[in-house]
């Protein structure tokens, strides 16, 4: 008995692997409407191809996660960015404009001209907390952020034109 079962068994699975031969070259329809049984391994070997709506859309929320957070990083560091820039270019013109007020000491406020028209400047003359020595400080701004710079001047007589 276990020896007719194994020839059964031997038997079905050359009928499957003639089956899936013949159905990669001959009429499908016409193999799977005359036997029953193949319909249901045929079923089993046949794949769908694509992607289910679901898939599709758990693809989608991930991506849309991942462009969330590289937007949000992006314009993280563009405002770091923005911030050195400020303080590298405001600290350079405020040292520039140090330079210019230990010539002639005098208290103004203007724009500087262009290409850094959208920054602002105002300087200060005062006493320090050392006698005889002047404190000049510089301020620039652009709106946002501020830089000041402070130097006192040694040696020299202070003047203060208006």
């Amino acid at each position: 008995m276990i020896s007719d079962m194994k020839d059964s068994n031997h038997k079905d699975s050359n009928k499957l692997q003639v089956t899936s031969n013949e159905l990669r070259t001959k009429d499908k329809d016409s193999l799977l409407s005359s036997d029953p049984l193949l319909v249901t391994r045929h079923s089993l070997l046949v794949t769908d191809k694509g992607f289910t709506l679901l898939e599709v859309m758990i693809s989608i929320a991930i991506i849309g996660g991942l462009l969330t957070t590289v937007i949000y990083t992006m314009n993280y560091h563009l405002g770091i960015a923005e911030r050195h820039e400020f303080l590298t270019v405001g600290t350079l013109l405020a040292k520039d404009k140090i330079s210019d007020m230990e010539k002639d000491q005098v208290k103004e406020e203007g724009v500087f001209p262009e290409p850094y028209g959208s920054y602002r400047f105002v300087t200060n003359i005062n006493e320090s907390s050392f006698p005889g020595l002047p404190e000049i400080s510089v301020t620039v701004s652009n709106g946002k952020d501020k830089v000041k710079l402070t130097e006192l001047i040694a040696g020299k007589k202070q003047y203060e034109r208006q």
